[in-house]
């Protein structure tokens, strides 16, 4: 039978009674904590590290894919504007709106990206459609219209957030308020997101030259986004576009061309 006694030296004493053998084990053998702790640590230096690399990595990666789309739409903005800033604009533009609007910064900062991609799907519309000064013909509206169609596609597949909303505004940024939109959907049914990049894409199209169209006065503009409230836009939304507190970041915004 075995019994412990304690040593001042900070060795265990082990004895034998059946043997008489007295062992003595030092207490480094049979106590780990410090060096569990210190396992511990180095464990969580490296997660810490590991997980900061990898999170490192899948940013660049989005960064990549955004830009390699944002281009993308930039081409298809070039053929259909002389400055091809127009993508520019309205994701600047949508950016202040939803300040405006309260949303939190994140979420800001997301639609202020994602509007950017709302016509990326215009690269599958051929020039003479795209181009053409005069009014469309009833079959050349319908091919038109599938420009939201193919953005959303071209963005669909991506896994991250800023693309995926993109792809939303894509599909959705030709709905109406009043549900006379493209697809019918109406109201609050519309997400927040498209809402905002909308109106903001539809200001900037009124202030800028196109093919068909020469460009409104700012003040012509803001006429007509008023008396599309509760039609074609958010009513909230228009509020706060009119708003006093909002005209300083807009001309601003109008300033830089």
């Amino acid at each position: 039978m075995q019994t412990l006694a304690q040593s001042p030296a900070n060795v265990t004493v082990i004895s034998d009674a059946d043997k008489n053998e007295t062992l003595i084990m030092p207490e480094s053998l049979h106590t780990t904590p410090s060096i569990q702790i210190v396992d511990d640590q180095a464990a969580n230096v490296l997660n810490g590290t590991l997980e900061a690399k990898a999170g490192a990595r899948a940013q660049e990666l989005e960064d990549a894919q955004f830009e390699m789309l944002e281009e993308l739409a930039r081409n298809a903005e070039f053929r259909d504007n002389d400055t091809g800033q127009h993508i520019e604009r309205v994701g600047q533009l949508a950016g202040l709106v939803a300040r405006a609007a309260g949303l939190p910064e994140q979420r800001c900062e997301l639609i202020r990206q994602a509007a950017k991609l709302h016509d990326i799907g215009k690269i599958g519309i051929p020039d003479n459609i795209l181009l053409k000064p005069g009014k469309l013909l009833a079959g050349e509206v319908a091919r038109m219209r599938f420009h939201t169609i193919w953005g959303a596609k071209i963005l669909a597949a991506s896994r991250f957030p800023v693309i995926q909303l993109a792809a939303e505004i894509a599909m959705h940024h030709h709905e109406r308020w009043d549900g006379t939109g493209y697809n019918g959907m109406s109201g609050e049914r519309i997400p927040l997101a498209v809402r905002i990049a909308t109106l903001a894409d539809v200001f900037d199209v009124l202030t800028h030259a196109r093919t068909y169209k020469n460009a409104w006065p700012l003040e012509y503009a803001l006429v007509e986004i008023k008396s599309q409230s509760g039609r074609r836009f958010d009513p909230e939304l228009v509020e706060i576009f009119l708003s006093d507190r909002f005209q300083p970041g807009l001309s601003c915004l109008q300033s830089l061309g």
